[in-house]
Formats: C-alpha cells, sequence, structure tokens
C-alpha cells in the first residue's frame, strides 16, 4: 500500500489514514500500484530539484547559525563522527522535507492518479506484471538515476580537485605508472 491509500483490504472508508483515499471516486482507489508508481515517479523526478534548493537553504541556514563542520562530504582530519552526524541530520531534515512537499502535492492533485491509471493501463490485463513492473522495474531505474544525481549534487568539492588531480597525472604518461609511482613514494 502506498502513502496515499490504496485499496482497503475490506476495510469501511473510515478505517482510511489518508484524506486523499476519502476524496476520489471509489473506481480509482482500487489498485495501491498506482499511487506507489505516481509516489516513485515524482520522489525520483521533481523530488530532485526541491531537495536540492531545500538542502541549498538548510546548509545556509546551517552555516549562518554558526554550526561547523556541515560541509558535505568534509569530515576533517582526522575523521571526526560529530561532524558525519551534523551532515547526515541536515540531509534528513531535506530529505523529510521534500517527501512531505511531494505528499502534500499529489493530495492537492488528484488528477494524477488518472495519469497514473492511463500511464499503467497496459498492464491491467496482467496484473502480476503490473506488480514487477511497479515494484521492482520502474523504482529500480528511477532509485538508480536518482541515487546518481543525488550523489552529485551533495558530493564534496575536495572529491572533484583530487580526482581532477590523479587523473591528470595518470593520463602524463601510462595510468597505472603514476599510480605506481605514488604508490612507491608512499611506503618508502
Amino acid at each position: 500500500m502506498s502513502i496515499l491509500g490504496g485499496h482497503n483490504g475490506g476495510y469501511s472508508d473510515r478505517a482510511s489514514t489518508s484524506a486523499y483515499y476519502l476524496k476520489k471516486p471509489p473506481e480509482l482507489y482500487d489498485n495501491p500500484c498506482d499511487y506507489y508508481f505516481l509516489n516513485i515517479l515524482f520522489d525520483t523526478t521533481i523530488g530532485i530539484p526541491i531537495l536540492w534548493g531545500l538542502l541549498y537553504v538548510i546548509y545556509r541556514l546551517a552555516q549562518k547559525s554558526g554550526i561547523e563542520g556541515i560541509g558535505s562530504g568534509e569530515y576533517g582530519s582526522p575523521a571526526k563522527i560529530g561532524n558525519y552526524f551534523k551532515q547526515l541530520g541536515l540531509y534528513f531534515v531535506g530529505l523529510l522535507s521534500m517527501k512531505l512537499i511531494i505528499y502534500i502535492t499529489l493530495i492537492l492533485c488528484p488528477f494524477l492518479v488518472h495519469f497514473a491509471v492511463w500511464i499503467l493501463s497496459w498492464s491491467d490485463s496482467i496484473p502480476n506484471i503490473q506488480v514487477i513492473f511497479v515494484m521492482m522495474i520502474f523504482p529500480l531505474i528511477m532509485n538508480s538515476f536518482q541515487y546518481y544525481v543525488i550523489d552529485n549534487i551533495i558530493q564534496s568539492p575536495q572529491y572533484y580537485k583530487t580526482n581532477r588531480k590523479v587523473m591528470e597525472e595518470g593520463l602524463e604518461g601510462n595510468e597505472f605508472d603514476g599510480i605506481q609511482s605514488d604508490h612507491n613514494d608512499n611506503t618508502k
């Protein structure tokens, strides 16, 4: 069952956990795949720029508040576990806020259910295929895309500097020569 409700499994309409569930016509709420599909679709598409904007605002507010050690991926030398938890907390607040915005959007736009019904109509005659698509194939593809993009958003700028330096040194000669000479310098 999705966060927006879905098939109530024979319980009365009063047992619903979502206000959205009570607003829609009965013929639309019999397939939880529609709601799960919408949730994954919105979470992995419009959710990314929403999260990006929220993280920007949250990190700026934290910096103005004087919180130190919040540079993404920068934990200090030696690494400080406190910096990790600060960064994790800020990211978690942004992620939860994004999920709430997506949820509110789906509640305020009930016509989106019709879109999901239309998109998934190709598999209505074979419900097992629909479940496999909605629960495994679609989330795998979309979450892979989302994780790649979000990783690039939150990655430390220091990572890029280090990576660029390693790549430039490796491209001057044989890639393995550069790595081997660095290894030999470190072992002496």
